[in-house]
């Protein structure tokens, strides 16, 4: 991951702010995310929710 940042933000204290900063704000983003998932259904088979996860990608 390292490789593939600009050689400027990983050698200077201001850089590896801005990336912490960075990773805070996607970490949160994230969070709201999972959040918003919808809670697995007790009692139910394993390929109804396969078929309704799946399902979810072609409505959308």
């Amino acid at each position: 991951m390292v490789q593939e940042m600009a050689p400027e933000l990983v050698t200077s204290a201001e850089g590896m702010d801005v990336m912490e900063q960075e990773l805070a704000e996607k970490i949160t983003k994230l969070d709201g995310e999972i959040k918003q998932e919808p809670k697995i259904i007790k009692g139910d088979s394993v390929r109804k929710r396969r078929r309704r996860f799946l399902k979810s990608f072609v409505t959308n």
